[in-house]
């Protein structure tokens, strides 16, 4: 019988699983042990991301629940008059430069 085994890269999210006489020569292509230093380095920013983003949820979660009358009925949005004019003029990257003397840069 012969034997099924995943690459060493799976950790790192390879998918490639095949027979143990074929491995060396995926190692030779497999693009995720050539990027391992870099992926390792992205998986863990994601990770400490998610967590970051988990623990900000949680704040805003127990700050909106101290706010009394907290309920999205009682919000009321308003735009200025220029909102699609700053919109355009960002995306342009003409708006802030010229109207408040820079510091946007697009």
């Amino acid at each position: 019988m012969k034997r099924k085994i995943l690459c060493s890269s799976a950790d790192i999210e390879c998918p490639w699983t095949g027979l143990y006489e074929e491995y060396q020569e995926h190692l030779k292509t497999c693009p995720y042990t050539a990027l391992r230093a870099m992926l390792s380095q992205i998986i863990a920013n994601n990770k400490q991301l998610t967590e970051q983003v988990n623990q900000q949820q949680i704040q805003i979660d127990t700050a909106k629940s101290s706010i009394p009358n907290n309920s999205s009925s009682s919000a009321t949005n308003v735009l200025c008059d220029n909102c699609s004019d700053c919109w355009r003029g960002a995306v342009r990257g003409s708006y802030f430069r010229g109207r408040l003397g820079g510091g946007f840069q697009p």
